[in-house]
């Protein structure tokens, strides 16, 4: 086993690949598998502070940077709710957190409701 990882490269090459893609409000959007180091930064912060969860300013901020500040603008102007940015957020968290085992990203979704 190599002592040295050249992860720039690594990344460069994984950054391209892995999307998930939703249909919403009759458009079809294709988002990068990107969760952001911020929530595991927050979510850490949270629990040493006693917290069972990060803030809802929190919270917002996580669901704007993952899914994107322009596809949130268009979907709220679209007249996107609060409840349904957390349900599209949740489920693209999901769908990014799965294994290489075959599950698919609806029964991830399934999974993050109950």
């Amino acid at each position: 086993m190599s002592r040295y990882k050249d992860f720039d490269n690594f990344f460069a090459e994984v950054e391209d690949k892995p999307q998930v893609s939703i249909r919403l409000f009759g458009k079809l959007y294709y988002l990068p598998i990107k969760v952001p180091a911020t929530i595991v930064i927050k979510s850490y912060r949270a629990i040493k502070a006693g917290k069972d969860t990060v803030s809802n300013e929190d919270e917002l901020v996580l669901m704007v940077e993952t899914l994107g500040v322009d596809n949130v603008d268009e979907w709220v102007s679209l007249g996107m709710t609060s409840k349904q940015m957390r349900d599209v957020y949740r489920w693209v968290i999901g769908a990014a957190d799965i294994p290489d085992d075959g599950v698919a990203p609806e029964t991830v979704a399934e999974e993050i409701k109950k």
